[in-house]
């Protein structure tokens, strides 16, 4: 089954949550999320919080749809492979939270010019890594015969998004380790490091379906300055 959440389209302001299960063929239920996704693009209103969770999505043109007002873009199990493109058409993207499969690439390419007011990434990783040589890690490209990096990697590429980006960047990675720029005596006080924490623990939760409710906010995340 595929079911969707959201307040009335003609709000001023409404959350629209997809959540689909094995139910459709991969063709069918493509074809219907899109359906959805297009017919609530031309909707009145003003989208602030866009849901995509356990599902992979053929690429859309989100960026491409008005939807000028999106504040916070959650991507469970998607493909990544036009998240720049994506992000270019969203300038008031404050909040970015990926599931799985986030590839180290995806945050290299991602320029200053279009995450003017980004603020939050949590990027979570179901799978683990598999630690081994060769590297045998699911949908990661680097099958060069070498041990395996993804983590390190991906945990670099964050640094470095952090760095560039124009707003006041944080970046957490799973529940593990977060990434800012400003001193790490001001974690206790800092707004979008408790935002970044709180969404961190949501996906963790969303992940594992309820088996990980035990993840709390005890202030065990590694707090790094870049």
């Amino acid at each position: 089954m595929s079911k969707y959440k959201a307040d009335h389209p003609r709000d001023p302001a409404f959350t629209l949550t997809i959540v689909s299960l094995a139910a459709f063929s991969y063709v069918d239920l493509a074809a219907l999320i899109c359906s959805q996704l297009k017919h609530f693009l031309r909707a009145p209103g003003q989208l602030e919080r866009l849901e995509l969770l356990r599902y992979h999505l053929p690429s859309i043109n989100l960026g491409a749809g008005g939807l000028t007002s999106l504040q916070c873009l959650v991507l469970g199990d998607c493909y990544y492979d036009s998240l720049l493109e994506e992000l270019a058409g969203l300038p008031r993207l404050r909040s970015l939270i990926i599931f799985r499969c986030a590839l180290p690439e995806v945050f290299r390419e991602i320029t200053p010019a279009v995450i003017p007011a980004l603020e939050v990434v949590v990027v979570s990783d179901y799978d683990e890594p598999c630690n081994t040589s060769p590297c045998v890690c699911y949908d990661y490209d680097d099958r060069t015969g070498t041990a395996c990096t993804r983590v390190p990697r991906l945990i670099s590429e964050l640094q470095g998004l952090v760095r560039r980006a124009p707003a006041r960047l944080h970046a957490i990675y799973g529940y593990e380790t977060m990434f800012f720029r400003h001193p790490v005596s001001e974690t206790a006080g800092c707004p979008l490091c408790r935002e970044a924490s709180v969404e961190a623990v949501a996906v963790m939760h969303e992940e594992y379906m309820g088996q990980r409710t035990h993840i709390k906010l005890d202030g065990s995340v590694q707090c790094v300055k870049v």
